[in-house]
């Protein structure tokens, strides 16, 4: 799977992003709520499979066309700054 990270280090695109948006923060840790877009529930669950979800307050939502614009909007203020490539063997290790 391949992430585009914000400038933030607060939102990433997964595979170039999309509709499917993951919002969480992990409890008691303090941090500002993460964001996740995906092109797909599929490509959502698939990346989540390994995640912790007990250690995480989040919800998973399909965007409108409207949302999606705020969404991005919100998230891009800063730019790109890095892409990070997660293959098999990462997700394994």
């Amino acid at each position: 799977m391949r992430f585009m990270w914000n400038h933030a280090g607060n939102a990433a695109l997964v595979n170039d992003g999309g509709r499917t948006m993951f919002k969480g923060i992990i409890r008691g840790q303090g941090n500002s709520p993460v964001v996740f877009l995906a092109p797909s529930r599929d490509v959502m669950d698939q990346w989540l499979e390994d995640l912790p979800l007990k250690d995480w307050i989040y919800y998973i939502k399909e965007l409108t066309d409207s949302e999606l614009g705020t969404v991005f909007m919100e998230i891009t203020k800063g730019g790109w700054c890095k892409e990070q490539q997660l293959g098999l063997e990462e997700k394994a290790g």
